[in-house]
């Protein structure tokens, strides 16, 4: 896959018991259980837990001594099938593990202002950190969702002929009034966004529509990146027969 990792360890599965493997993320946690150490390895689609036995991979077991939340790292090893009592059903790898014989810190993280899991981390802390706070588990689902909805709208205009796509502020960035509408504006909707204390806002509103619209709601898209507050996107498009709407594919179809 890459020159420093064969396979993201997050898309390992039971059928994958016994490979050895290289695999390579950021430390989530790491626990030390009397010799045993476990570590929660995240990449960019979950978490594996990678075990380190000092009685198999002594140097390892002295690196992993070394990890902190954050530090990137590197592990080679065997995929093994977790004993039942030890099986996490809340992971989608929690019925396997890797036994590392190797170990190896690729960088190093400064103590962290917050962990990526404290849910109470003031607005202000979080934006000053931003590149921190946009690791955590909703940011990263909700950036990969809007990608995957931008890249669909995209491919159903080019499908429909569409071959340009210009954003307003693009066009009008220079004028200095207009930017400065923008701002304000983009300002009025995070306040507003903070002000929504959870989804049942929005879905109150999804139940005012037609249930034709309805029946076409697809995707529930953030309206930012921060917000558990969604919009609906439909995907339709016009029939060029003249006879209605034809409903387009929805993402993964």
């Amino acid at each position: 896959m890459t020159t420093w990792r064969d396979v993201h360890g997050s898309a390992l599965r039971q059928a994958d018991e016994g490979r050895a493997v290289t695999v390579a993320g950021w430390v989530a946690r790491r626990r030390d259980h009397g010799g045993l150490i476990f570590v929660d390895l995240r990449d960019e689609g979950g978490v594996l837990q990678v075990v380190i036995n000092p009685a198999n991979a002594a140097e390892a077991s002295e690196v992993a001594h070394e990890l902190r939340n954050e530090f990137v790292v590197r592990a080679h090893g065997t995929v093994v099938r977790r004993t039942p009592e030890t099986i996490n059903p809340a992971m989608t790898t929690g019925e396997i593990e890797i036994q590392a014989d190797s170990l190896e810190i690729i960088s190093r993280s400064t103590p962290l202002p917050f962990q990526l899991d404290d849910e109470g981390v003031e607005d202000n802390v979080r934006m000053r950190y931003r590149w921190l706070d946009l690791r955590r588990e909703k940011l990263q689902r909700n950036i990969r969702l809007r990608g995957k909805m931008v890249g669909t709208i995209r491919r159903v205009m080019e499908e429909a002929g569409v071959d340009v796509a210009a954003w307003t502020e693009v066009l009008v960035w220079e004028d200095r009034e207009y930017r400065m509408h923008v701002m304000r504006a983009m300002s009025a909707r995070a306040s507003m966004v903070r002000t929504m204390e959870d989804q049942e806002v929005f879905l109150a509103d999804v139940a005012a529509l037609p249930d034709e619209v309805i029946g076409n709601v697809r995707w529930l898209v953030p309206l930012a990146l921060d917000s558990d507050v969604a919009f609906p996107i439909v995907v339709r498009s016009a029939n060029p027969e003249g006879s209605g709407l034809t409903e387009r594919p929805a993402l993964g179809e």
